[in-house]
């Protein structure tokens, strides 16, 4: 998990691309964003042999201090979950 806290209020748009990086097997991975404790995009799935992925693009308010998480989670098997995640986040 990754996190970034909002240092002002404000609008964020947030972008980014989310692929599977390991190709060798598994389940796959699931990704979300969340907002402090709410999920704003996700539990998509992502198969074990996907390296296009998502590439969502949000626009959220935030308060001083809003903690944005994105997540990757494994699904019953871990292996081969390596996955890059590359996110941006911008204010408007």
């Amino acid at each position: 998990m990754m996190n970034w806290t909002a240092p002002k209020a404000g609008t964020i748009n947030v972008s980014g691309t989310v692929a599977k990086f390991d190709l060798g097997g598994g389940d796959g991975v699931a990704v979300s964003i969340w907002q402090n404790s709410n999920n704003v995009w996700g539990w998509q799935h992502i198969a074990y042999n996907d390296n296009v992925g998502y590439s969502p693009s949000l626009a959220l308010g935030v308060a001083q201090g809003d903690v944005i998480s994105f997540r990757i989670d494994s699904g019953s098997d871990s292996s081969y979950d390596t996955s890059s995640w590359s996110p941006r986040i911008v204010y408007q």
